[in-house]
């Protein structure tokens, strides 16, 4: 597995950012017009890793592992957030991985996706 550089996290390292009145972190870019965490889970960054993990059949067919999310049901790549002092995106990806790789049903279950449909 190629290493990836973890730049993002670096960039925000160093960087000095004050407090507003209510105790929250406030952008150290500026303003933004946003206000609150909004979707996110955290203040500050919310680093993901959701790894594609793929392969070309016999027969040349590109085949990639998905996953039926629990809370809404659609198919989504396994990964997650990175935690709290986990500095690199390769471990972070490995480990959301196997996390959501052993959530699944011991059976062989499994769907096959289809072409995509077209819109009319």
């Amino acid at each position: 597995m190629r290493k990836l550089a973890y730049s993002v996290h670096a960039f925000f390292r160093n960087k000095p950012y004050s407090i507003d009145g209510q105790g929250r972190p406030q952008n150290p870019m500026g303003r933004t017009g946003i206000s609150g965490r909004g979707l996110l889970g955290k203040w500050g960054p919310n680093h993901a890793a959701d790894p594609i993990v793929s392969r070309f059949t016999k027969d040349n067919k590109l085949q990639y592992v998905a996953i039926k999310r629990a809370d809404n049901g659609l198919w989504s790549l396994p990964g997650g957030m990175r935690d709290n002092g986990e500095q690199d995106a390769c471990i972070t990806a490995i480990r959301e991985f196997l996390e959501e790789f052993r959530s699944m049903p011991d059976d062989d279950d499994h769907e096959e996706a289809s072409e995509p449909k077209k819109k009319n």
